[in-house]
């Protein structure tokens, strides 16, 4: 399963799509994977491949994720946290982290619109807009499962145009700490 959207390499007049793949894993392992690439087909032959070494395999997953936006702004001279939480919920969200001179407030996609109307009123300039994908429910993959998972990962990070990779596995640090060369 793969959503593809087309978009100009720069450059060149090729067309590159941004394939999202979702994979389903042993101990309830989840993840969508994000490749740019020129040719879909081959992509997920290769995913499809490097999948089945570790008991991965692809499957439509994304209804256990979730998309988000996370939304850099500056942040106001002389605030206080106290008035950053305020400002926080008067933007409609809880979540939030200060770094330097910026904040970032997460909320979700159908959030966005009212997220903007209220920043406006409130007078915050928006710095940038990323989106990322958030488990709705995190699992703790069984020991005995890591070095699958751990194998997996480091198999992306070889594939052709590999972007990102978003899962559900709570314990991924320790996962990745562990050397299975």
């Amino acid at each position: 399963w793969y959503q593809r959207r087309v978009r100009e390499s720069s450059g060149i007049n090729a067309e590159y799509g941004e394939c999202q793949f979702g994979i389903q894993g042993p101990g309830g392992f989840l993840a969508l994977v994000n490749i740019a690439s020129g040719t879909p087909k081959k992509t997920e032959n290769d995913l499809i491949a490097y999948g089945r070494r570790q008991g991965m395999k692809i499957s439509n997953v994304g209804y256990s994720f979730q998309e988000v936006k996370d939304i850099t702004c500056e942040l106001p001279d002389g605030i206080t946290e106290e008035g950053i939480e305020e400002l926080a919920l008067q933007c409609g969200t809880e979540e939030y982290v200060v770094e330097g001179s910026s904040i970032i407030f997460t909320i979700g996609r159908e959030d966005q619109k009212s997220f903007f109307e209220e920043a406006k009123e409130v007078g915050l300039s928006v710095e940038s807009v990323d989106t990322r994908w958030q488990a709705e429910d995190l699992v703790e993959v069984p020991e005995d499962q890591w070095k699958k998972v751990g194998l997996f990962m480091d198999q992306l990070e070889h594939l052709d145009g590999f972007e990102k990779i978003y899962h559900n596995a709570e314990n991924m640090e320790a996962i990745q700490a562990r050397s299975y060369r």
